[in-house]
């Protein structure tokens, strides 16, 4: 469940989606990217807090590329699931 989504699978996604990211999140998340070891529960949390962000990775994670079963609702499940390199192509899409 690792396959990194290409940056055009991405903008594809997030097509529809108007609301901004707020600029300190934004900061935040890409303050944590370049961390040597990225922690995935400080990035689901800080993308919790943006709604923008937030429907734009359950947008992604509950798209067809992935074909999941189950319909997921969780920030952290959508950030495990997703992976920090496909979370930080996301943010940086953004």
């Amino acid at each position: 469940m690792s396959e990194e989504l290409s940056q055009e699978q991405i903008q594809q996604a997030l097509q529809g989606i108007s609301v901004p990211p707020q600029p300190q999140i934004m900061v935040d998340l890409q303050m944590e990217q370049y961390m040597p070891d990225p922690d995935l529960g400080a990035i689901a949390r800080l993308i919790a807090q943006d709604p923008g962000l937030s429907g734009a990775l359950l947008k992604i994670v509950n798209s067809p590329h992935y074909g999941l079963s189950n319909k997921i609702a969780s920030i952290d499940k959508a950030v495990v699931l997703l992976g920090s390199r496909t979370v930080i192509n996301l943010i940086n899409a953004q």
